[in-house]
C-alpha cells in the first residue's frame, strides 16, 4: 500500500505513515476505480511514482521561500564586518595593555633604578644648565660693565727717542730728546689732557755703584699739539701722535755745537747723601731704559667753548715785510652764538720742522654768527728769512660766549 498523502510505500495494513505521519486507508479503498467511473469523473487516481514526483516538486516549491526566509533572518555583511571589527580592535588594545605592561614591569624590576638615576642625570643636567646661564649673565655683565667703561684720555706706545726740531734762537736745526705716544680722547668733549711719564733708569751714586731705579723728567718740554701750559688739545673721539720735545742742551765744547740733554730725578729710592740729584743725559750720569705713563688728567672747557681749526676754517700764514713778520689770515665763527672773543693757538714750522717755543695765540673780539674776521700777530722773527720757508700750524680755537 502507499501513502495516500506523500506516495510512500507502506506495509499492508500500516495504519499510518511513518513518513509524514498520515493515516493510511485500507487496500481495497484505494483500489483503482473502473474505468467508467474514471470516465464519469474525468479523474484519473496517481500512480506512486507520480506521487513521489508531485512530493519532489512540493518539496522544492518550498525550499526558496526557506532560503528566503532564513535569508531575511540572518544580519547583513556590513554590520558583520563592523562587530567583526570592534572585536579586532579590543583585542589589539587588549594585546598592547599587556605588552607595555610587561615591559614596564620588567623595566622598572630590572633597571628601575637606572631610570631613577637617568632623572638625577637629568636634574643634574638641568642645575648645569641653570649654572652655565647665571655664568653666562654673569659674564654678559661683565662684558657690559667692560663696555661701558667710564669715558677717559688713554696714552699709550709711548717711546723715549731722539729726533730732530730748530733751535727758536739760533734758527737752526738740531738733535733733540722726545717723548713720543699715541693719545685717544674717548669723551664726547673736547678736552685738554697733560699725560705724565716716568722713565726706568740705570745710575751711579755718589760711591760710584751702579744702581736702577724710576726718575722723572726736571727739564721743560713743548708741544705742537699743545697750548697753555703744555696740554694736548684733543677733539671728541679724537686719536693722534703726539710728541714732548725736550729743551734742554748742552754745550760740546769739542764740536762747539749744542747737542741734546734732559735732566733726571730719581725718585724710587730714599733720598741719601749718596743720592744724586739732576743727573744729565749728556755727561753720563744717567741712561733711560723704557718710559711708561705716569697719569693723563684732563679737563673739559667749561668757562669756554672749542672748536677744531677745521670747524672754523682757520687759514694762517706768515708775511714778511722790510722790518717785521707778522701771522696774518682769517677765523671764521660757524657756531649760532655770538662770541665776545676768540683765541687762535698755533705753532711754526721752519722747513717742516717744529721750532721749540711754547704755542703762540692771535685773539679776535666780537664775532657774529657766520661771520669771519682777520688775525693779525707780529712774529719774532724778523724780516729775514734766511733762506728758509716758514709755516704756521693751527692748534685748535677757544671762544667765549656772549650770554646777553
Amino acid at each position: 500500500m502507499f501513502c495516500t498523502n506523500c506516495g510512500t510505500q507502506m506495509p499492508d495494513g500500516q495504519k499510518f505513515c511513518t513518513n509524514c505521519g498520515a493515516a493510511l486507508q485500507p487496500t481495497e479503498q484505494v483500489s483503482q476505480p473502473s474505468q467508467a467511473e474514471a470516465s464519469n469523473t474525468g479523474q484519473i487516481t496517481p500512480k506512486p511514482t507520480q506521487v513521489a514526483e508531485a512530493k519532489t516538486q512540493k518539496a522544492s516549491t518550498s525550499q526558496p521561500a526557506t532560503q528566503t526566509h532564513n535569508n531575511s533572518t540572518k544580519p547583513n555583511d556590513s554590520q558583520k564586518s563592523h562587530k567583526h571589527n570592534k572585536k579586532m580592535i579590543a583585542v589589539i588594545a587588549l594585546v598592547l595593555i599587556l605588552v607595555v605592561g610587561g615591559v614596564g614591569a620588567a623595566t622598572y624590576f630590572t633597571n628601575g633604578f637606572g631610570l631613577l638615576d637617568k632623572q638625577g642625570e637629568a636634574g643634574q643636567t638641568a642645575d648645569t644648565t641653570s649654572d652655565s646661564s647665571d655664568s653666562s649673565s654673569s659674564d654678559t655683565k661683565k662684558t657690559k660693565k667692560d663696555t661701558d667703561e667710564k669715558p677717559t684720555v688713554k696714552v699709550s706706545n709711548i717711546s723715549f727717542e731722539t729726533t730732530q726740531a730748530v733751535d727758536r734762537i739760533e734758527k737752526e736745526i738740531r738733535d733733540i730728546y722726545a717723548i713720543k705716544g699715541t693719545i685717544e680722547n674717548t669723551t664726547d668733549n673736547y678736552v685738554e689732557a697733560s699725560p705724565s711719564f716716568v722713565f726706568k733708569v740705570s745710575y751711579k751714586d755718589k760711591y760710584g755703584d751702579e744702581q736702577n731705579g724710576d726718575a722723572i723728567l726736571q727739564s721743560l718740554v713743548v708741544t705742537p699739539d699743545g697750548f697753555e701750559n703744555g696740554t694736548i688739545f684733543l677733539a671728541p673721539h679724537e686719536k693722534k701722535e703726539f710728541t714732548y720735545y725736550i729743551t734742554d742742551s748742552s754745550y760740546n765744547k769739542n764740536s762747539h755745537k749744542k747737542e741734546a740733554d734732559a735732566i733726571f730725578n730719581i725718585v724710587t729710592t730714599k733720598q741719601s747723601n749718596s743720592t744724586p740729584n739732576d743727573l744729565s743725559l749728556a755727561k753720563g750720569d744717567i741712561t733711560v731704559d723704557s718710559v711708561e705713563l705716569k697719569e693723563c688728567p684732563f679737563k673739559s672747557f667749561s668757562s669756554k667753548k672749542a672748536l677744531t681749526p677745521d670747524d672754523a676754517k682757520v687759514n694762517l700764514s706768515y708775511t714778511f715785510e722790510e722790518f717785521n713778520s707778522n701771522v696774518t689770515g682769517t677765523v671764521t665763527n660757524t657756531t649760532k652764538d655770538k662770541w665776545t672773543s676768540a683765541t687762535v693757538y698755533y705753532y711754526t714750522e721752519m722747513d717742516g720742522y717744529y721750532v721749540l717755543s711754547p704755542s703762540n695765540s692771535s685773539s679776535v673780539s666780537y664775532v657774529k654768527p657766520g661771520a669771519s674776521i682777520d688775525i693779525k700777530e707780529g712774529t719774532n722773527f724778523g724780516s729775514n728769512q734766511d733762506g728758509h720757508t716758514y709755516e704756521v700750524k693751527p692748534i685748535a680755537v677757544t671762544y667765549q660766549v656772549d650770554k646777553n
